[in-house]
């Protein structure tokens, strides 16, 4: 398989950070007592967003430099492996 092309098309009023705040409020929850996972752009918001935004080790420099922890990659279970060990 050659490389591939991925285009996100989002108003410019949402991203994956205000979903996670419409979500939390919709469940009665506090936005900051949500623990996020990603691996590309299309994650930042969501990371900035949370208390415990984790990029996980194969993403992008871009949501590494945002996250508050980093995980081990996709490849070898990394969300698997944070939320054994952290929670």
């Amino acid at each position: 398989m050659q490389g591939r092309i991925l285009i996100d098309v989002l108003d410019q009023s949402v991203n994956k950070g205000t979903g996670i705040y419409f979500l939390a409020k919709y469940l009665g929850v506090e936005p900051e007592d949500i623990v996020t996972f990603g691996d590309n752009n299309n994650d930042v918001e969501m990371t900035i967003q949370s208390s415990c935004g984790v990029a996980v080790g194969n993403a992008v420099p871009r949501l590494k430099e945002v996250a508050k922890d980093i995980a081990d990659s996709i490849d070898n279970n990394g969300v698997g492996k944070y939320i054994r060990e952290n929670f």
